[in-house]
């Protein structure tokens, strides 16, 4: 009876695939961009299939050639694999701070990261209310401190020149209070801020950059 279930079992027994793990050798986008589509080599007998990659994987997230992936192969048909997860490597460890349980979205070396919306991105603690606070435009502030500033350095050096001209008619020297010396004297700091950080684009990022 033992033999006849074992017979059974063997006469039923399942030999398609549903679900693999493999490395990716090649990639290719799709002319209109609809599709990401992948040469996986699948484990353990190394056949290579093309396997539609996951939205999910498109951005941050994309899979790179020899990352190891997982895909699934619907209705056990191999010509329909979709990849639809991404292991970590010696290769290709985790970040440190996704390490820590951290959320990281991260680019890979070289490539750019891009968050994209129409209408608002919100950086917000909790999520449960819209912030009101909006991000200051690098390029426009800077422009603005260097006008004020540039301003403020020429109005320094006009009082400091200034010639007053006394009860008599004649050139005198111009009575200037404690306060205005300080602000006559601030000409050189005045044209030092204007030149770093503001100028020079000290105060604006060089790796994060916005729109109004």
């Amino acid at each position: 009876m033992n033999m006849d279930l074992e017979a059974l079992r063997e006469l039923f027994k399942d030999n398609r695939t549903w679900v693999s793990i493999g490395e990716v050798k090649q990639k290719d986008y799709a002319k209109d961009k609809s599709v990401l589509r992948t040469l996986v080599k699948i484990f353990p007998d190394g056949e290579e299939k093309v396997c539609r990659v996951m939205r999910t994987f498109l951005g941050y997230n994309k899979i790179l050639e020899g990352d190891l992936v997982l895909v699934i192969f619907p209705d056990a048909d191999e010509e329909l694999g979709v990849v639809i997860g991404q292991f970590s490597s010696q290769q290709d460890p985790l970040p440190d701070n996704a390490a820590q349980d951290h959320l990281v979205l991260k680019a890979e070396e070289g490539q750019k990261a891009y968050l994209e919306s129409d209408t608002k991105i919100s950086l917000t603690k909790d999520g449960s209310s819209d912030p009101t606070e909006p991000i200051v435009l690098g390029g426009v502030l800077k422009q603005l401190l260097s006008d004020v500033l540039g301003q403020l350095k020429d109005l320094s050096d006009a009082v400091a020149k200034h010639t007053h001209i006394g009860n008599l008619g004649g050139a005198t020297t111009a009575p200037i209070a404690p306060e205005l010396t300080v602000f006559t004297e601030s000409k050189t700091l005045f044209e030092n801020k204007k030149g770093n950080p503001v100028d020079n684009n000290g105060i604006n990022s060089e790796l994060s950059f916005t729109e109004k």
